[in-house]
């Protein structure tokens, strides 16, 4: 008896010791995958540190980085310059010269184009500027400085935030654990500051607001494959991951309140978003494949999805879908045609030779081509 008890309290002291090594094991995982706010590298500051007025074009722009047409105005970036040019007039309106060359940029306004919002990485490890330019008085409202790179943002439909997205970045610590620095956050639009942070910290490619502003989508980047979805009044869960395996996913966008699309590497996927499990794939691409660099766009009651078949270094075919994601027509450019933007139902590009590339959407034509040396005439 007295050994049946015995074994008894040693198999009860394994259980024990057990529960405690899982427990510690739970914590220690716990501890591997905590995520901790961006705040210590985002700094507020005057934008004199980076940036200077300049009234004259000061480069050849031979490296077209971004440009947008908005409000009348022509907005170009250079690889260290941003120029601001009366539409009508092709006259140089206002120039700002930064204190850095950049890598690559990336413009987008709010839903009323009051307000421009742009995002700069000079490199890798260095630092990433965002800031935002005033449409009307062409000033620049506030400037941000992250020390790790924004791959990504946009304003909400009511222009109150602004959300990043970023890499996934680690912050090393002395004790034996694992930190990573929060890779979606929300900026105060009218003075730049961080408002809060969502529990993500997978690598971001792609950000877009629901219609409603209830909804945030980000679509991860490699080696992730999923589209995840927040909602905004709550930063610590999110609703759902909308993903399949053994499948990439490029973009995403909103159809309404209840389901959006993204771009999968075998076609377009529509997604429930109160049943992350229950998706259709609404579209086949011919060959099987689409590309990483595929964009879509809804405007109205169709869509439009700019396809490289070959890779973004070669032209794209701009195709044409109904509200049922029937394809109702195509259109196969003869040009490069990336670093595009979307504004009053035109695409906007850089193609061969830096050359900027205006496509009509609701005309399906090119309907205006410029050449960088052309911008220098006649324009100070």
């Amino acid at each position: 008896m007295k050994i049946k008890l015995i074994l008894s309290k040693i198999k009860l002291l394994k259980f024990i010791v057990l529960i405690l090594i899982l427990y510690n094991c739970k914590t220690k995982n716990e501890e591997n995958i905590k995520l901790i706010s961006p705040s210590e590298n985002l700094k507020v500051h005057n934008s004199s540190k980076y940036i200077i007025e300049n009234k004259n074009l000061s480069d050849s722009l031979n490296d077209i980085k971004a440009h947008l047409s908005v409000n009348n105005l022509k907005i170009i970036s250079s690889n260290n310059s941003i120029y601001i040019f009366d539409n009508l007039t092709q006259k140089l309106k206002k120039s700002y010269k930064l204190k850095l060359q950049l890598i690559s940029v990336e413009f987008s306004t709010n839903i009323n184009k009051s307000k421009l919002l742009v995002i700069t990485s000079s490199g890798q490890s260095s630092t990433a500027l965002v800031f935002q330019i005033d449409l009307n008085s062409l000033k620049i409202d506030w400037l941000s400085e992250y020390s790790k790179q924004i791959t990504t943002g946009c304003y909400s439909n009511d222009s109150n935030i602004i959300a990043l997205g970023t890499n996934y970045n680690e912050k090393k610590t002395k004790e034996n654990t694992s930190e990573y620095y929060s890779s979606l956050f929300i900026l105060n639009s009218s003075t730049g500051k961080l408002i809060d942070y969502f529990k993500q910290g997978e690598s971001i490619s792609k950000i877009e607001f629901s219609k409603d502003d209830k909804f945030l989508y980000t679509v991860l980047d490699w080696p992730h494959t999923d589209t995840f979805v927040w909602n905004t009044n709550n930063k610590n869960e999110k609703i759902g991951a909308f993903g399949k395996d053994n499948t990439s996913f490029y973009d995403a966008c909103s159809i309404d309140n209840k389901t959006f699309v993204s771009i999968g590497n075998d076609g377009i996927y529509k997604w429930e978003i109160s049943e992350p499990e229950n998706y259709e794939v609404v579209y086949n691409n011919d060959n099987k494949y689409i590309n990483g660099s595929d964009k879509i766009y809804k405007l109205d009651n169709m869509f439009i999805l700019v396809d490289y078949p070959n890779g973004s270094a070669n032209p794209p075919i701009i195709k044409y879908f109904d509200s049922k994601f029937n394809l109702t027509d195509s259109f196969k450019m003869k040009t490069d045609f990336d670093n595009i933007t979307i504004s009053d139902f035109k695409l906007e590009g850089i193609g061969d030779n830096n050359k900027l590339i205006y496509f009509d959407i609701k005309n399906k034509s090119i309907i205006n081509t410029i050449e960088p040396k052309s911008i220098f005439e006649n324009k100070k």
